[in-house]
């Protein structure tokens, strides 16, 4: 999938972002949104494709393929016209063209670029006719009536610092990511299955990874192939993304600190470097310039957090998970790994697969000096959310269409703590009525394992009071052991 890593740019991969969350982004075939995310990709394939089942996607896939017998073969041989003659491009005659570039060794060495590592069945017959359909074509666009090479001038000026790059294999790599998109959403949406979509993905990929060889081609074939598709202004739509954001988000792939290209192996020993100075033409670098300054000033945040990770982490233990081993209540609280790296630091420590900085430094909260963070829950709808600090509770309330809303509470402050198990047996821990945690025990690991799974939920409160006590207890002295 990070063929198609230009449709899942995030501004997320301006920071250094963790190494999993690369890979879920760019590696995975799901891509989450839940239901509404569903319906805003079925309309997304519907509106730009006509994609509404298995054949419908296949159709369209056949149709993106079909490009690199005839179009993109054309496309390599102008790109090459062009930098061969940018001063007479416009002047160059049909029969000039035909004597130097459209022999039938030069034009069935660049078809061949397009048809190794795939299974490709061409007869001599099929073979004759595409070459005299690209032949044609070309002199078509040099005749004394066709002004549309006026416009291949015009572009090609315009794109001149990416065309070395895209010389071989034209505006090919436009149509491989749209091909490896549309496979993801499809997927995503239940077009396909997971046999479907990974027959389709070890198709291509191995055939995009053969036929470019590096991002810096690629992505400069991509490009070229968006901004000619969007080049007169006459394609656009509301699920349509622009050619400028294109460009900036492919600009963000490949100057992103965190370097989000390099999540797979894939041309792992890509130089970036020029491709960035050709792309600077291109984007906003005003933006982009800005974009660094919160980079830079972020980097120093995590660097600041970074090293407050080992004190986080003592806190947490002595505050929360030494009590809860001493008062014999550490399945109730000690939450599993999966949670572990959203609610404390714990596993974020010299390790690329935790998100506890990131949801506290997203929280807003503006910390004091010397205050460390070592305890944050956020509910599934991210309406209450909560973070422990040595220095205070920050209680982060939100309702629909209303601005977020932080309460400071201090250790010294009123604070009751109230702890209860839900319909599901799902623990639930309130402040002063504010849900502060959640999580689902380990009752496998207690005396109530048998019973606690057909109780009612006042049964179950009732059979686990002595433990619920004893974790209000643990809250409520965590002020103390500070």
């Amino acid at each position: 999938m990070i063929f198609a890593s230009m449709y899942r740019y995030t501004s997320d991969f301006i920071v250094p972002a963790l190494t999993n969350k690369l890979k879920d982004e760019l590696l995975s075939v799901s891509m989450g949104g839940g239901t509404l995310g569903k319906m805003a990709l079925k309309a997304g394939l519907k509106s730009n494709f006509d994609i509404t089942d298995e054949q419908t996607l296949i159709d369209v896939i056949q149709q993106l393929d079909a490009n690199r017998f005839v179009s993109s073969p054309i496309v390599s041989i102008l790109i090459k016209i062009y930098l061969d003659n940018k001063d007479n491009f416009t002047n160059l005659s049909a029969g000039y063209v035909h004597e130097n570039y459209l022999n039938e060794d030069q034009i069935s060495e660049v078809m061949s670029i397009y048809h190794k590592n795939i299974d490709t069945s061409l007869s001599s017959e099929d073979k004759l006719e595409m070459m005299n359909a690209i032949q044609e074509s070309l002199e078509h666009i040099f005749g004394d009536d066709d002004h549309s090479r006026m416009i291949w001038h015009r572009f090609f000026g315009v794109y001149e610092n990416l065309l070395p790059y895209a010389q071989n294999v034209g505006f090919s790599g436009f149509d491989y990511a749209r091909i490896i998109d549309l496979i993801g959403r499809s997927y995503n949406v239940g077009y396909i299955n997971d046999e479907q979509a990974l027959k389709l993905l070890r198709l291509f990929g191995p055939y995009i990874e053969n036929l470019y060889g590096s991002w810096e081609v690629f992505l400069s074939s991509a490009i070229l192939g968006k901004q000619y598709m969007m080049f007169d202004g006459s394609v656009g739509g509301m699920f349509i993304k622009g050619s400028a954001e294109y460009i900036s988000d492919i600009y963000g792939l490949i100057t992103a600190p965190s370097q989000p290209l390099l999540a797979s192996d894939i041309w792992a020993d890509s130089d970036f470097k020029s491709l960035e100075k050709a792309l600077e033409t291109y984007v906003d670098m005003e933006k982009e310039q800005k974009k660094k300054e919160y980079y830079d000033a972020d980097t120093a945040n995590r660097q600041q957090q970074l090293g407050m990770e080992k004190k986080s982490v003592e806190l947490y233990e002595r505050c929360i998970l030494d009590e809860a081993v001493e008062h014999n209540v550490t399945p109730f609280l000690d939450v599993n790994e999966s949670e572990r790296s959203f609610k404390i630091a714990k596993d974020d420590m010299g390790k690329d697969d935790g998100y506890f900085w990131l949801f506290v430094q997203a929280s807003g909260i503006s910390f004091g000096e010397d205050e460390v963070p070592f305890f944050y829950c956020s509910t599934l709808t991210n309406s209450e959310r909560t973070v422990f600090t040595n220095k205070a509770i920050y209680l982060l309330k939100k309702k629909m269409f209303r601005k977020l809303k932080i309460d400071r509470l201090s250790w010294t402050d009123p604070l009751h703590f109230e702890a209860a198990l839900s319909f599901s047996n799902e623990l639930s821990i309130r402040l002063n009525g504010h849900l502060v945690s959640q999580c689902f025990p380990d009752f496998k690991q207690t005396k109530y394992s048998k019973a606690i799974s057909s109780a009612s939920t006042k049964a179950a409160n009732a059979m686990v009071a002595g433990e619920l006590r004893k974790i209000e207890k643990i809250f409520s002295e965590i002020k103390n052991k500070l």
